[in-house]
This record gives structure tokens, C-alpha cells and sequence, in this order.
């Protein structure tokens, strides 16, 4: 028997054969980006949680990156180290990288210290694998209740203070209702 007959005879024949068969497929993870909504008293600082969410059924390696584009009506206090701010035609962004494997069900959070300047603005999003959430803080304008200057302290202003304080107390038991 030729020695080319030997080497393709037994065991070195089945690693040929493992070594020839097709590879498993690897299931790709299916990513959804993490917003966050809330109503939030102008001139507050606030922070807020965004992120994505890896709903399986395969693993996301490290070095992908959610784009965080934050409402046009605050001001950033901090941001997470893994985010870099960059201007783009959409505005100020954020590219946050993600840089540990997420298993399915698992997220990569980053959480951003914020102080709201006006009542209103765009809103932000953000955006991973071709899929947005939305960011709002302090969109919805009959909830929003700018603290009043106290001004001289008198019977009027301090009525008017408290008047001041009950509305504010019945918008936030009617949103915590909701």
C-alpha cells in the first residue's frame, strides 16, 4: 500500500472528514435599543439610564457602539467614560462602546448626569442596529411647572407659593396615576 493510502486510513481519515464538514452557523444577536422617559422640573439635574438590550438568541462581542443623541433642552453634567461626544449633522452625539460580551437577555447601560435648561425641545434617541428608543425630559408642557421666584416675602408671595405648590403636587399625583 502506497504510503498516500496509509496517512488517508484511520484516524487521520476522520480528522479530514471533521475538518471538511460545514461549520455551525452562529446565531446572530438581535439588539434593541433602551430609552428612557421621564418629567422632569426645569433646572433639575437628573440621571438617566440608556443603553441596549441583546435579546439573543446569539452573543454580542465587544466593539459595538449605541448612538445616544440627547434632547436639545438640556445640559450634559457627565457622561459615561465608554461615550465619546462628537457634532454631527443630527447634533450633539454620543458613541457609547460597548466593551464586554452580552449574552443573551443581558444590556449595556450607561448612565448620563443631566440638568434640564427649558421646558421643551427635541427629543433624543437612541440608536442601535438600525432600531431607535426615544429620550424625552420635560416634553410634556402642562406637566411641567417652573418653581416660582419667591420674590419679597409677604402674605401675597407666600400665598402665591404655596398656590404654586399645590399645583405642582396635583400634576405629580396625576402623572404618577398614569
Amino acid at each position: 500500500m502506497s504510503s498516500i493510502m496509509r496517512v488517508l486510513t484511520g484516524v487521520p481519515l476522520l480528522i479530514l472528514v471533521f475538518l471538511a464538514a460545514p461549520a455551525a452557523a452562529t446565531p446572530a444577536p438581535d439588539l434593541a435599543a433602551i430609552g428612557e422617559h421621564r418629567t422632569v422640573l426645569v433646572g433639575a439635574e437628573v440621571a438617566i439610564r440608556v443603553g441596549m438590550l441583546n435579546r439573543g438568541p446569539g452573543v454580542l462581542r465587544p466593539g459595538h457602539h449605541a448612538v445616544v443623541r440627547l434632547p436639545t433642552n438640556v445640559s450634559v453634567r457627565s457622561a459615561p467614560v465608554d461615550c465619546s461626544s462628537d457634532w454631527s449633522r443630527n447634533g450633539f452625539e454620543y458613541r457609547c462602546a460597548v466593551r464586554h460580551t452580552l449574552a443573551a437577555g443581558e444590556r449595556a447601560i450607561f448612565e448620563f448626569r443631566l440638568r434640564v435648561e427649558l421646558s421643551q425641545g427635541r427629543a433624543g434617541e437612541v440608536l442601535v442596529d438600525g432600531r431607535m428608543a426615544g429620550i424625552t425630559l420635560s416634553q410634556s408642557a402642562p406637566e411641567i411647572v417652573p418653581l416660582p421666584d419667591p420674590g419679597p416675602v409677604g402674605p401675597i408671595s407666600a400665598g402665591g407659593v404655596l398656590l404654586a405648590m399645590g399645583v405642582l403636587l396635583t400634576l405629580t399625583n396625576r402623572s404618577r396615576a398614569r
